[in-house]
């Protein structure tokens, strides 16, 4: 990212350190989400908003650049349950379908194939093989199968602007899955109201946040996930994601929720005194309770061998 570029005025810049170190952390989460112990990290701001999108642009462009295995999609669409919804190529054109079982063996013992309701209510058994080309996983439909119903315009993220950024089969594959990899706590509105405001050049590429961070809103792809129902219920759904907490407010009503995902908890000091000044005491009675480790040296040695330094005003906690 030393390539890229921002907007200020009327002229291009280089990434502000501010930048790059929030991008460093929402990289480290991702790669450490997935411990057994993830490590969670406290940060005190000047502006938790604007700090929130870099964030989570590390983590999205981190998960962007990951290869995804045969094994993996695999294990995605063993997820799918009778009546889900894909997206299926037939023909020359897309295909909402609803999903009727993923079957083992129809042509030898290994083979695997996804049973869909199709167009003219036939029955098709789309082979492995093809599922990076011609599949798009939609999300969560009724129990019931329903009939196939053709898309007009598909939004594709792998015919976006994004193409020209990441390798094109990995961005595919992705699009497959079309799941989210940050769940994210915080006022909706505002956060997308403001993501245009940041313009990014990228090799003679215009992109801003909108290009990258996506929930599903504007566009058929998402990588983040809001938490917006029960506590409880969005903990079970959200899965072991990198979960980033836009105020004091936000992290005191979920922050026990996600103990099992590493945890990026972002508190503007513009914010009530109070509320910041609960919630570092509900994490210090957490770390006594749970005889946690403290982890900031291990977070400031990533950054330093990235050649990013914490900036000024900026306070950092990690634990595990």
């Amino acid at each position: 990212m030393n390539l890229w570029k921002y907007k200020y005025k009327n002229e291009y810049r280089p990434l502000e350190q501010w930048m790059l170190f929030a991008i460093a952390i929402g990289r480290f989460s991702h790669q450490n989400s997935l411990n057994e112990k993830p490590i969670h990290i406290y940060m005190s701001l000047p502006n938790n908003l604007i700090f929130s999108y870099f964030v989570a642009l590390g983590i999205s462009d981190e998960n962007l650049k990951k290869e995804i295995g045969t094994e993996a999609i695999l294990t995605h669409f063993q997820k799918l349950k009778s009546g889900d919804y894909i997206y299926y190529y037939h023909v020359d054109k897309w295909v909402r379908c609803s999903v009727i079982e993923l079957v083992k063996g129809a042509t030898s013992t290994d083979s695997w194939h996804l049973k869909i309701l199709n167009l003219q209510k036939t029955t098709h058994l789309v082979p492995q093989k093809q599922w990076r080309d011609r599949v798009i996983i939609v999300g969560k439909g009724s129990k019931d199968i329903k009939s196939a119903k053709s898309i007009k315009e598909l939004n594709r993220i792998s015919m976006t602007i994004l193409q020209y950024i990441y390798d094109s089969s990995t961005l595919q594959t992705h699009e497959l899955i079309n799941e989210p990899c940050i769940n994210l706590v915080g006022t909706r509105t505002e956060f997308n109201d403001n993501l245009h405001i940041i313009e990014f050049d990228i090799s003679g590429h215009i992109l801003t946040m909108k290009d990258f961070l996506m929930d599903g809103s504007m566009s058929d792809f998402l990588n983040i996930h809001w938490v917006t129902k029960s506590a409880k219920e969005d903990a079970s759904e959200g899965g072991n994601l990198p979960t980033i907490f836009v105020g004091a407010n936000k992290a005191l009503a979920h922050l026990k929720n996600y103990k099992n995902n590493c945890r990026i908890i972002l508190d503007d000091r513009h914010e009530n005194s109070e509320t910041s000044d609960l919630l570092r005491t509900t994490i210090v009675q957490e770390i006594v309770n749970n005889q946690s480790v403290i982890v900031t040296s291990q977070i400031s040695n990533y950054l330093n061998d990235t050649n990013i330094t914490i900036p000024k005003g900026v306070e950092l906690l990690g634990w595990q």
